[in-house]
């Protein structure tokens, strides 16, 4: 019922409209439809409870959101990850900035102070993802979007609602002669949007991943060129029981198309990770924090000594880069990675968790937390787990920290000359993920044989059992390709679009 109220009195409802009393005679029968539609809504509302949040507040330290970009990873090899860059055109006006646009959504007043309904009930959807059908359930909810109009440079706030329904979907069936895509009535979750309004969940093509709670990107397809440079979305807590649930919000601004064509955002995300790295750097000389790899070296000296086995810049991005995505398109993936971070700066990654609950920028276990607080104990991480792996600064420098130990082990293992090693950098992306001990391991065997690609040290050996401590996992390998990609071909491939925008 205040949806409908407040859609009734939008004001973009009726500013548009020309003329006196024709503009009576043609709202007139719109405004009993209207009035009908409230008088329907609250004998609904009787019916169906209603959370109302006015205004949300903001996540509290002991919530935990659902996760963010959880997705089967399928079995590859380092040389299948072919594929170009595509260059992408920039449409907006010359006279608005889009890149401060979005800077200020976080403190856009509209945006902040706008209310929320969420229903009490879940309801069941279907997406199918990598080819595989997969079941979700949530709440219906209000979604407040923050929309620029690139032409006049203005934005307002308009509130869409994920709505339940049913569709028509592709499913991947298998045959006796192998798979088929046969079409199937699925439950779906929708989007109802304003009057005036055509509002859009964009379906990414290379994983099939539509919504994604606050990661969710929209498009506007009426009206014409507008473009969502941020949104409120409210996270329900715990259960719901008898109307009293926790719900909170995250302020965040998604990836779109639109925005990834803007390259000072993609800019911005690769200038804070060297910012947040020298903030790492410069508080722990300060506070005098010896290195565990080289004890008569502070860390901070250590990692400007040997930047390449500290590939602290790396590691960010390659945390929140999709597989199935990059094994696509890297370009593409790159982009929405650092646009999204430059869009949010130290919130991008707060409440992201994966299904192994690695939460936070960097990705921290708990337990691997905990011990880079007990084996430093004058670098000043925060005490509280979950507040210290969701802090932006806090996690990068817990993660310099590992690389630290790290490094320590893979000079006990190899040598005082790993350090020099043209490939320390890979064996430090590969153990942030499954371990020094491990990576160690199997470069030590592609040594002995001699090998060039030092990840296929075993080869087809290792599905057996007995030489799984000596072979890289799938997802391991996605970070030594991940970290080849970013230190390599991007940094010319960037350079190289930016060239070709420059008049």
């Amino acid at each position: 019922m205040t949806m409908a109220m407040n859609m009734l009195s939008s004001p973009q409802d009726i500013s548009n409209k020309k003329g006196g009393l024709m503009r009576w005679r043609i709202l007139a029968p719109k405004l009993v439809v209207a009035m009908l539609a409230v008088f329907v809504g609250a004998c609904a509302a009787s019916r169906t409870r209603t959370i109302v949040i006015a205004p949300v507040a903001p996540i509290g330290e002991a919530d935990t959101p659902e996760v963010v970009d959880i997705l089967p990873v399928r079995q590859f090899s380092l040389a299948e990850i072919i594929a170009p860059a595509q260059a992408v055109d920039v449409t907006a006006a010359p006279s608005c900035d889009i890149a401060k646009v979005v800077a200020e959504t976080f403190t856009d007043p509209g945006l902040a102070s706008v209310s929320l309904n969420v229903g009490t009930k879940k309801h069941p959807y279907v997406e199918v993802r990598l080819g595989k059908v997969q079941v979700f359930d949530d709440y219906e909810k209000d979604i407040a979007l923050r929309v620029l109009d690139p032409v006049s440079c203005t934005t307002e706030v308009i509130i869409v609602r994920k709505t339940y329904g049913t569709r028509t979907v592709s499913i991947p069936v298998k045959t006796k002669t192998g798979t088929s895509m046969k079409e199937q009535v699925k439950p779906a979750a929708l989007v109802s949007a304003p009057v005036g309004w055509s509002v859009e969940v964009v379906r990414r093509n290379d994983n099939g991943i539509e919504w994604n709670n606050w990661g969710t990107s929209f498009h506007v397809a009426a009206p014409e060129g507008r473009i969502v440079v941020g949104l409120k979305y409210p996270m329900v807590g715990a259960s719901v029981k008898k109307g009293a649930a926790r719900v909170t919000s995250v302020v965040y601004v998604p990836h779109s198309e639109e925005l990834m064509a803007v390259p000072a955002l993609i800019e911005r995300g690769m200038t804070y990770i060297k910012e947040q790295e020298q903030r790492v750097k410069d508080d722990l000389r300060a506070r005098g924090v010896r290195s565990a790899a080289f004890p008569d070296m502070l860390v901070a000296d250590a990692m400007e000594r040997y930047p390449t086995a500290y590939p602290l810049q790396q590691l960010l991005p390659i945390e929140h880069m999709d597989m199935g995505e990059f094994i696509a398109n890297q370009a593409w993936t790159t982009k929405r990675v650092y646009m999204v971070i430059g869009a949010n700066g130290s919130r991008f990654a707060t409440y992201t968790c994966s299904p192994a609950a690695a939460c936070g920028p960097q990705q921290f276990m708990p337990a691997s937390y905990r011990d880079m607080r007990r084996r430093f104990p004058d670098a000043g991480l925060i005490k509280d787990v979950d507040e210290g792996r969701r802090d932006a600064f806090n996690s990068m420098k817990a993660a310099a920290l590992l690389l630290d130990t790290q490094l320590k082990t893979l000079i006990e293992m190899r040598g005082p000359a790993i350090v020099h090693d043209s490939n320390v950098g890979e064996l430090q992306a590969a153990g942030y993920n499954t371990g020094a001990s491990r990576s160690g391991r199997v470069y030590g065997i592609a040594l002995v044989k001699k090998l060039v690609e030092w990840t296929e040290a075993r080869g087809k050996r290792c599905s057996k059992a007995n030489k799984w401590a000596e072979c890289l996992l799938t997802e391991t390998k996605g970070y030594i390709a991940k970290y080849r990609y970013l230190t390599k071909e991007w940094p010319q491939e960037w350079t190289v679009a930016l060239d070709a925008r420059t008049p």
